[in-house]
């Protein structure tokens, strides 16, 4: 079933193939031309040619298949007992900084140095300027009670 419907799916790729070549020359002819008698004569052609062609190349291969001959592969015994991870470590690992011991003038290189890591806030403003959108300016505080304010001043001195 999965062949029939792979080699349906094969021709009419073939016809919609065909029927654009044919469509494009029938266009090219009426261009050129401008009589549709001679544009669908041009369509018919490509379409004939197109189909021709591809009925040509669309022919299966036979390509053989050896079969695996499964008696090749021979499974080897293993007298040996099987590994069993029973052996308990029992100093504790400890991790140790080596690097916080380092002078300024050694010859080695700190890729992260956790005083000189930027916080999250800094790198996102970093890479908000260097994307060219700038971060949105910090909302200042609501100065509209100072406002009132210095307004009824105003008219009270006025009166």
């Amino acid at each position: 079933m999965g062949g029939e419907t792979a080699r349906r799916v094969e021709a009419a790729a073939s016809v919609a193939a065909s029927a654009a070549l044919g469509g494009a020359m029938g266009f090219a002819a009426f261009s050129i031309v401008g009589l549709i008698a001679v544009a669908v004569a041009a369509a018919i052609a490509g379409l004939a040619a197109g189909w021709g062609v591809l009925a040509r190349l669309g022919r299966d291969p036979d390509f053989p298949v050896p079969m695996f001959d499964l008696g090749a592969v021979h499974v080897v015994p293993v007298d040996e007992e099987p590994l069993e991870l029973t052996d308990v470590h029992e100093e504790p690992l400890e991790l140790d900084d080596v690097l916080a011991e380092v002078g300024p003038g050694a010859r080695v290189v700190r890729l992260f140095d956790v005083n000189a890591m930027p916080t999250p806030a800094e790198l996102r403003q970093r890479i908000d300027r260097h994307l060219g959108r700038e971060a949105p300016p910090v909302a200042s505080p609501d100065a509209s009670q100072a406002l009132i304010e210095a307004l009824t001043q105003l008219r009270q001195s006025l009166r």
